[in-house]
């Protein structure tokens, strides 16, 4: 799989150029699209107008905020994940491997960030929560082969059993 990378000291996660340049072209094209409806709010009556500049203030902010968070991310460099010397590591956190109780990956409702960009979230034998956002430039495919071939086999003894015994493999079922 051309996202991940086998090194002497462990195994890197990386996007590749064409999903980060298909997500900045989609980020311009909606920044544009919300900039159109001011081009066209002077054309329509009062009450749509308001409705058109809300509309238009969101739409630019959000679209905004995701533009400069995704070109933060692709000028740090290409690896978002890594596995090194039985550390989970990505910019902010280091987990040991075998501290790992469990594993979930792709949207969710913890964070208000986990609603935009999908997330690896790895709660640890002392129940204590990481997230390792992935900015919606890895697929599930990838993050599910990392998941079941470089994390799982190095988990907490309990995880892995619970795993082996409950999962048929993320990869069958991506979020």
């Amino acid at each position: 799989m051309k996202n991940l990378k086998e090194t002497a000291r462990g195994v890197q996660v990386s996007f590749t150029n064409f999903v980060a340049i298909r997500f900045l072209i989609a980020m311009v094209i909606m920044i544009l699209t919300s900039g159109l409806v001011f081009i066209l709010i002077p054309e329509v009556d009062e009450s749509r107008r308001l409705y058109g500049v809300v509309v238009g203030l969101i739409g630019l902010v959000f679209s905004s905020w995701v533009l400069l968070t995704i070109i933060s991310v692709i000028s740090k460099g290409r690896v978002l994940l890594e596995i090194e010397d039985g550390y989970l590591i990505n910019r902010k956190h280091r987990v040991a491997l075998q501290e790992i109780a469990h594993v979930q990956f792709g949207w969710h409702s913890k964070k208000k960030s986990g609603m935009v960009f999908k997330d690896l979230i790895i709660t640890t034998v002392r129940n204590e929560e990481y997230y390792f956002r992935y900015y919606n430039l890895l697929s599930g495919q990838a993050i599910a082969t990392f998941i079941e071939q470089y994390m799982i086999p190095h988990a907490a003894a309990d995880y892995r059993k619970s795993w082996d015994s409950n999962s048929k493999g993320v990869s069958k079922k991506l979020i």
